[in-house]
């Protein structure tokens, strides 16, 4: 597969993670569309306001949503990505769409929540799934966020998803 080629290197801007530091010269590839130009400028810059005002911390958390939005969109054009994952999240699209919900969007919040869930649960799917190196192509943050969060995933899918479902089924057996 080939590697994607930044058009500018500046091989002082590495984290210690392996991460990038987004500088002006750096944000964009060769291969960049029109929207990955307008996006990484748009990131970099609201980064570079925030970072001036509240620090880089801060930007960093600002940037973190956009970024798994961009994500998401991202691996769901990549052909290395299961098939099987890209169909998950896209059921799970037709499902908040979809005019017909386990409960009706007129319950004041409780109308989101299985909307919600079906997001959470088709995200963490694609993210637990995929390769990191494949996550980290289209990753525009630090690789220690995308780490957290895919622990923090498997940690939720323990607790309350397929190890829940684990528990609950070992239980009826032995019932």
């Amino acid at each position: 597969r080939r590697q994607r080629q930044m058009c500018i290197r500046d091989s002082s801007n590495h984290l210690p993670s392996g991460g990038r530091i987004m500088t002006k010269e750096n944000i964009y590839y060769m291969d960049d569309n029109a929207f990955d130009r307008f996006y990484k400028r748009a990131r970099y810059q609201a980064n570079s306001f925030v970072a001036g005002k509240l620090g880089s911390k801060a930007a960093d958390y600002l940037t973190t949503l956009p970024d798994f939005a961009y994500l998401v969109c991202k691996l769901m054009l990549d052909p290395d990505v299961p098939s099987s994952r890209k169909l998950d999240l896209g059921f799970a699209l037709l499902y908040v769409l979809s005019p017909l919900d386990l409960v009706p969007d007129s319950f004041p919040l409780l109308g989101k929540i299985d909307d919600a869930y079906a997001i959470l649960v088709s995200v963490a799917k694609l993210l637990r799934s995929t390769d990191r190196n494949i996550i980290l192509r289209h990753w525009l943050g630090d690789p220690e966020t995308i780490d957290t969060v895919r622990a923090w995933l498997n940690y939720f899918d323990e607790k309350l998803g397929s190890g829940l479902m684990k528990k609950l089924a070992g239980m009826i057996k032995r019932a």
